[in-house]
């Protein structure tokens, strides 16, 4: 219509184009570079992750796949427990027949600012003489008796059901508190209720766990005891009898809420409520831990978050280095890692890992014919596994196998333990020693099993040697 811009517009149009500028030399800056990048490898890693956790989902004829399981299979999250407000806490205490995780409950208290809950357990096992003299439990001909005075007790299976009634009462899931649980209580709470078969449901009233040993350690370094009875006494002044659950439990949630400071600590110290199950997957890295391949304590951290050695597999089937990298680097919403960000020892267990799975194809068939040949050939010449590496890499060759990356004496070592179970490497000195644990009757079992009678012969020969 010919009409000129007003002043509104023009006020507008030069406030825009002041932002656009601004923005645009923002843009250039090495800060913004940085931080879009970052955030970039931030969105990559997530989706990384989420593919590597859920496996293969949507893909073209997955429903007629041979074999989909493992593709199908999830790999369990890493749960953030968050505090709610005014989030409730039960503490809890156990009494058992023994010192051990196997040991049976005999007294289960659970005490809240309004509630109190508490049952003697009738024992399937013996009390033993160390742990009566400490609880003053006595259990005989159906009757158990506390400090030589007959109590009521009940079978396990109506006293668990009674205390998933008590949890269950809340309306927002409570925390179970205890001192030095982390490393027993819950440990035998899982036990008893998982012959129950009553722990999943169990679970499912609760958020987590806190342990209270490790919470004062936290809160209050330097101090020579973090005894339940001498934290009460120092910080409360008071005593009460030890070794009872139900006066454990309410001396114990006396010193909480008075000195614990729950509140700032509750996503630092509160673990998983299936972390005692998680600790069972310790034993899937046993050959990892032997083999140096992680250290024990990594072993635990990772058994901790709900991971397995199956799980570091599968996370390398669906996307290599860099699916395992994501797994074991993830980071919650604190920035806590979930297992490590050490490249070293993520290659480590990589190769480890994916020569143990390699086992599997038919080419292990021509990496125990070259073993043989080099047993045969150490053994002729007296000399170390140390400068052969480069004649296993020839040998296969040979026998047109074609390695994917330079065959080392560590990598050699790492395969022949992987694809032999009842092989073992020790270290004296600088010498790499390869051991059978029980013999080499099973590797020649193994051996002419596979119709390779040449490499049986060379074996045994070896060891008639030795």
């Amino acid at each position: 219509m010919g009409l000129s811009p007003g002043n509104f517009t023009i006020k507008r149009a030069t406030f825009m184009d002041k932002i656009r500028r601004k923005y645009s030399k923002l843009q250039k800056t090495r800060k913004y570079k940085r931080r879009r990048i970052e955030l970039k490898s931030e969105k990559c890693n997530s989706n990384v992750i989420a593919e590597v956790l859920e496996g293969t989902t949507y893909e073209s004829n997955i429903d007629i796949e041979d074999d989909i399981t493992d593709q199908l299979e999830e790999i369990p999250t890493w749960k953030q427990i968050t505090a709610e407000e005014n989030f409730p806490i039960i503490v809890f205490d156990l009494e058992t027949t023994g010192l051990s995780r196997q040991s049976d409950i005999v007294q289960i208290a659970a005490v809240t600012e309004n509630e109190n809950f508490s049952a003697y357990v009738m024992p399937s096992k013996k009390i033993t003489p160390q742990a009566s003299d400490i609880t003053k439990l006595a259990f005989f001909d159906g009757q158990m008796y506390y400090d030589e005075v007959p109590v009521e007790s009940s079978p396990p299976f109506e006293v668990f059901t009674n205390l998933i009634a008590f949890l269950s009462k809340f309306p927002s899931k409570p925390t179970l508190v205890g001192h030095n649980i982390k490393t027993f209580d819950c440990h035998i709470l899982y036990n008893q209720l998982n012959k129950l078969k009553m722990w999943d449901e169990f679970c499912l009233y609760f958020n987590g766990f806190i342990d209270t040993r490790i919470l004062f350690r936290s809160e209050y370094p330097g101090r020579q005891s973090y005894k339940q009875c001498d934290l009460v006494s120092d910080f409360l002044g008071e005593s009460y009898d030890a070794h009872n659950a139900l006066y454990d439990c309410k001396s114990l949630f006396k010193l909480v809420q008075s000195h614990g400071n729950l509140a700032s600590h509750f996503c630092k110290h509160t673990f998983d409520g299936m972390y005692p199950k998680y600790c069972q997957n310790d034993l899937s890295f046993k050959a990892l831990v032997e083999n140096k391949v992680m250290s024990k304590q990594l072993a635990k951290k990772a058994a901790s978050t709900g991971l397995c050695k199956k799980h570091f597999i599968l996370s390398i089937q669906r996307n290599g280095i860099d699916g395992l990298r994501a797994l074991l680097s993830q980071k919650n919403s604190s920035g806590v890692v979930r297992v490590t960000t050490s490249k070293s020892i993520i290659q480590k267990v990589y190769d480890f890992c994916r020569i143990k799975d390699t086992v599997r194809k038919p080419e292990v068939l021509f990496h125990g014919i070259v073993l043989s040949d080099i047993i045969e050939y150490i053994n002729d010449t007296r000399s170390g596994l140390v400068g052969h590496s480069k004649l296993y890499s020839t040998r296969l060759e040979h026998l047109g196998v074609v390695m994917e990356r330079r065959t080392g004496t560590t990598y050699l070592n790492n395969w022949n333990v992987a694809a032999i179970e009842d092989l073992q490497a020790y270290k004296r000195g600088r010498l790499l020693l390869l051991i059978f644990n029980e013999g080499v009757h099973e590797a020649l079992k193994q051996a002419t099993s596979l119709k390779h009678e040449n490499e049986g012969i060379i074996i045994a020969k070896a060891d008639k040697k030795n």
